[in-house]
């Protein structure tokens, strides 16, 4: 009834992403290196990882990734990713998607509801 199982490469991938937002966290320097970033994001928009996707955009939820927010503003279709999208430029602070995000507001997840509700509110 739920969501169906991940495939092993989406636990790896995810693995890999937290382990990134984890060094972000301990050396948050790392968060100027705008190469760095960008191959972060380039991660985070790669479609084939599915729901390992999700760690790498949690990994970018700060405002100095705010650039990439246009990339990441495209999976807000993304049944994958598209609640982590919506905190993702939540947390950016990132206006400028409120009518892409609006649909969200009906979401079947109420953690992605509650989300989309304040990024519409903050945003509109």
């Amino acid at each position: 009834m739920g969501a169906p199982e991940w495939y092993p490469f989406e636990h790896e991938a995810w693995a890999l992403g937290e382990s990134v937002r984890q060094v972000f966290v301990r050396n948050p320097r790392l968060r100027k290196r705008e190469e760095l970033l960008a191959k972060v994001a380039e991660v985070a928009t790669c479609r084939n990882l599915r729901r390992g996707r999700q760690s790498f955009l949690m990994a970018l939820r700060f405002v100095g990734a705010q650039k990439f927010a246009s990339a990441f503003a495209r999976f807000l279709d993304d049944d994958d990713v598209d609640g982590h999208v919506v905190y993702t430029l939540l947390k950016m602070k990132a206006p400028g998607f409120a009518d892409r995000v609006a649909p969200l507001v009906k979401s079947d997840r109420a953690w992605i509801r509650r989300r989309a509700k304040q990024y519409v509110e903050r945003f509109p």
